[in-house]
């Protein structure tokens, strides 16, 4: 089951998409992707942004075979993880989902986004926990996820991989 976006209307797909267009040849293609994913890649990231959601691009990676068989660890190789698809898919749809919710502030001139668990957690770490309630700034906020392409965002901050955060009007 994917990310609860709230706030995801056709405003905020348009921005993400325009986020997409932002990274043009800067794009992140995952390693984890194989040849037919990275030229794939940016179209169905659009596709998902325009009209569907985080648990579509996972189905749609995995349909499409657009992963590797095995990745590297430690300079081995290792079998690629079952949920590969589905944390690829997640982590890339709301880092641009955050950054069109950041762009629409600043358009309104809302002064702060605020963090918000949009994955359910059995076992949420510290870190992750601080963030919910947490106000950002919007500016600060589309900087560090425009210049975290392919990393986590810095300590502190949603749009690490895997974690589930979100962020939401003020």
């Amino acid at each position: 089951m994917g990310l609860n976006q709230k706030d995801l209307n056709p405003e905020i797909r348009q921005l993400m998409i325009q986020e997409i267009d932002h990274d043009g040849l800067n794009l992140y293609k995952s390693s984890n992707l194989n040849a037919q994913g990275r030229i794939v890649w940016c179209q169905l990231l659009k596709e998902a942004s325009a009209n569907h959601s985080d648990d579509w691009l996972a189905n749609e990676i995995a349909r499409q075979r657009l992963l590797n068989a095995h990745y590297l660890r430690q300079g081995r190789p290792v079998a690629m993880p079952r949920d590969a698809h589905t944390k690829l898919a997640e982590c890339e749809f709301n880092r641009f989902f955050m950054r069109g919710i950041c762009v629409k502030a600043i358009q309104l001139g809302v002064p702060a986004v605020v963090g918000y668990r949009a994955r359910a957690s059995s076992n949420p770490r510290p870190e992750s926990i601080a963030i919910i309630g947490k106000r950002f700034a919007p500016q600060e906020l589309l900087d560090r996820l425009r210049s975290a392409i392919g990393a986590d965002t810095p300590f502190g901050y949603p749009g690490s991989a895997n974690s589930g955060l979100s962020v939401e009007f003020a």
